[in-house]
């Protein structure tokens, strides 16, 4: 119900916030006056996409989700 959601929230921001905002403003600075389709922010888009798998992945064991 609504407390499993708000409770959900609330466990979402604690866990991926922080590491996703140290990422975000980390490599912002990358992205300005660029072509977004360079080497570089590739990589930047990969290792973003499994800093959110590896969170995903922390917070669903957490509250006893497994991947299958």
């Amino acid at each position: 119900g609504l407390d499993f959601r708000r409770n959900l929230r609330i466990l979402l921001k604690c866990k991926m916030e922080t590491p996703v905002q140290s990422f975000i403003e980390e490599h912002c600075v990358d992205f300005i006056g660029e072509n977004c389709n360079t080497d570089n922010h590739k990589s930047i888009h990969k290792r973003f996409t499994k800093l959110i798998d590896k969170l995903m992945q922390t917070l669903l064991g957490e509250i006893g989700i497994n991947q299958k």
